[in-house]
């Protein structure tokens, strides 16, 4: 075989590697596209759209790295991830349910699956960008549904959501792509990326109100942090005109909000002070009361809700992520669960600018928003710290209004 005929053959397989982790990329895009209305389609034998393009990603990935390797050594944030994961599988051994621990553990390893392929396939700057995107237009079509069913059913529901979701986690994750979108429209050089940036911002928060989340509204306020952090780093034009958005708004959004959902939202104060948090508080009292049982190592996951049931009478969630890790994983998986929390934001120290202010902002909406919500499971949480973990280990920005970046900002 001739040096031309090598080469030819070189070229080839470096081509096909090159489609198969473009190909892994755009796998991984589409899946976080999926999550923030994952179940609005669920498919038989396979669950939520988003579980199936998961397996989708994970299988084209897999070939990707067969014919070239793993391209990028893991951080420290990684192993907290990959030791919790572990953890929270060894805990189906001592399960109380264990069928239903077997699902449980089956979830935990997709998401840190999903998060090593983030890291993996999303590894310059565009392409981190580009997972943004993804989270933000998956959230324009979530917000776009509460808005859709609040025209077709009217003023005469209380709460209004997606199709098959909770109004809560709805609203939760509403909150969480509002500093991506802001960020988004800082850190491209699209006219239209910044008009749906801007625009998804007000969008999100009419839907927010739609869905009379007291908690997420309360996340929405430290999601518009991002907003203020910002504004030293903005022209004069973009000042200029978030000023005129943000009079504009007071002057015409109060005589659109409904009645209903503003009158559930004003209590937020009253359920503060003295209210049960919507039987939240008794539900906590009976997961400690549970957790009692087995403090240290717990109780497996995936067994909260049927020992809530025990002592509150009906299953549920324990509606705490840092409560319902302790009570399935105890005392240990607790403390590995909040050291992974800690690694992932202390990267907040070791970046400049606006992409500190993004991580913050990320930080206090996560920290405060897993109070009222059992999210440990849930792939939006994840997809979070997966883009925290890339600014933060990365530590660039991720594009400029002008000008460019260097694509290739592996670590």
């Amino acid at each position: 075989m001739g040096t031309s005929d090598v080469l030819l053959r070189n070229g080839r397989v470096e081509s096909a590697t090159g489609t198969f982790r473009t190909a892994a990329y755009w796998s991984v895009v589409l899946l976080v596209f999926s999550i923030p209305w994952q179940v609005s389609i669920q498919i038989a034998s396979v669950g939520t759209i988003s579980k199936l393009l998961g397996f989708v990603a994970a299988g084209v990935a897999v070939v990707a790295v067969l014919l070239q390797g793993v391209r990028h050594r893991l951080t420290d944030a990684h192993a907290v991830v990959i030791a919790f994961t572990a953890w929270t599988l060894l805990s189906t051994s001592w399960s109380l349910f264990p069928a239903d621990s077997r699902e449980a553990a089956i979830t935990s390893v997709q998401l840190v699956i999903m998060v090593l392929l983030i890291w993996e396939f999303a590894d310059t700057a565009p392409k981190i960008l580009g997972v943004i995107r993804a989270f933000v237009g998956g959230s324009i079509v979530t917000a776009g549904s509460v808005i859709q069913q609040y025209i077709v059913l009217g003023e005469g529901a209380s709460r209004y959501t997606g199709t098959g979701a909770h109004p809560n986690d709805v609203a939760f994750v509403l909150c969480l792509a509002i500093p991506l979108a802001w960020y988004m429209s800082l850190r491209t050089s699209s006219s239209l990326e910044r008009l749906l940036g801007r625009g998804y911002i007000a969008l999100a928060l009419y839907a927010v109100v739609l869905t009379a989340s007291r908690s997420a509204l309360l996340v929405a306020g430290l999601a518009l942090l991002i907003i203020p952090i910002s504004y030293p780093a903005l022209t004069w034009r973009w000042r200029l005109g978030l000023v005129l958005a943000i009079g504009l708004s007071l002057a015409v959004v109060p005589a659109m909000l409904p009645e209903r959902q503003i009158e559930r939202l004003a209590t937020i104060s009253t359920e503060l002070e003295g209210g049960d948090l919507n039987s939240r508080v008794e539900i906590w009292q009976a997961a400690l009361e549970v957790m009692d049982q087995e403090p240290v190592t717990g109780t497996g996951v995936g067994a909260g809700r049927r020992l809530i049931a025990t002592t509150y009478g009906q299953a549920e969630g324990a509606h705490n992520t840092y409560l319902s890790v302790a009570l399935e994983t105890g005392a240990v998986g607790l403390a590995l669960f909040l050291l992974v929390l800690y690694v992932v934001f202390r990267r907040a120290a070791q970046v400049r600018g606006l992409e500190r202010g993004l991580i913050v902002v990320i930080g206090l909406c996560l920290l405060v928003g897993l109070l009222p919500r059992h999210w440990e499971d849930e792939k939006a949480l994840w997809v979070m710290l997966s883009i925290v973990i890339a600014i933060g280990v990365r530590g660039v920005p991720l594009g400029r209004q002008r000008g460019s970046l260097p694509d290739d900002l592996s670590a």
